[in-house]
């Protein structure tokens, strides 16, 4: 019998009172990306048999972490490792997506989590050191991947390499506090678009005209010809940038847990 099958078998104690835990050792082996795993497997099929799940996106749909509190589940989310830039309040969230996601990519789902809460107003900047090393040059793509994924049903790419080469793209950035990440890291504005956008969506030919015409025209016309308007798209056009599709949920699972 596989550990999981036991784990299983444990839970159906709990849930009639025969037992009052889990027993430790489950997932308490010293190995904590093995812990995980376990955890992994064992919520997915247990959400899949006590909730009819018909699919793992169901379940990431419909599974929360009250929900897990009624199937005496939740006790065992706490060995899913949590990355210490994920905010207190959503460290039950990364679980549940950690658990109940297709594909995971943990640092992608850390810097969405931060941009979204700068855009709302509860983070007030970036932790510490969060983007001064590689990994924070990957980060830093991430969290302008996760604004102008928000751009992308009301711009073009043509657009969006218009706009990386003007001084509003640096207000843009200013407001998302990614311009001194951006002068840190990157050449240009327009290289940390082309780097940022995902690879089946770059054109390096908009790359090259609009990173070199950012380049003529701000580090040589600026400074020669300070009035000299050199701005390719109005203040208008970046306002929709705030805007975000609304999220699709594919099909549903059964939430009474008591009607299994």
């Amino acid at each position: 019998m596989s550990d999981v099958s036991i784990i299983l078998f444990e839970h159906t104690e709990i849930m009639t009172g025969m037992r009052q835990a889990f027993s430790m050792n489950f997932f308490e082996s010293g190995n904590s990306a093995e812990d995980e795993r376990i955890v992994i497997e064992f919520l997915r099929l247990a959400v899949k048999i006590f909730l009819r799940c018909p699919s793992l996106e169901a379940a990431h749909t419909t599974v929360t972490y009250d929900l897990l509190k009624r199937l005496k589940l939740a006790s065992v989310l706490k060995h899913i490792r949590v990355p210490k830039y994920v905010l207190q309040s959503n460290r039950n969230r990364y679980r549940l997506d950690r658990v109940f996601s297709k594909t995971f990519n943990s640092e992608r789902w850390v810097a969405d989590q931060l941009c979204d809460g700068i855009l709302r107003g509860v983070v007030s900047k970036y932790p510490k050191n969060y983007m001064s090393d590689y990994a924070g040059y990957e980060r830093a793509k991430y969290c302008l991947s996760y604004h102008v994924q928000r751009m992308m049903p009301f711009y073009g790419i043509l657009d969006l390499y218009q706009f990386s080469s003007t001084p509003e793209f640096n207000t843009f950035l200013k407001a998302r506090f990614l311009q001194n990440v951006r002068m840190k890291l990157f050449d240009s504005p327009v290289e940390y678009l082309h780097e940022s956008l995902p690879e089946g969506r770059r054109n390096e030919s908009y790359f090259h005209v609009y990173d070199t015409l950012y380049r003529v025209l701000n580090k040589y016309y600026v400074k020669k010809y300070p009035d000299l308007p050199v701005s390719l798209q109005s203040d208008k056009n970046s306002g929709l940038a705030e805007a975000s599709p609304k999220p699709q949920h594919p099909d549903t699972c059964d939430t009474d847990p008591d009607a299994s």
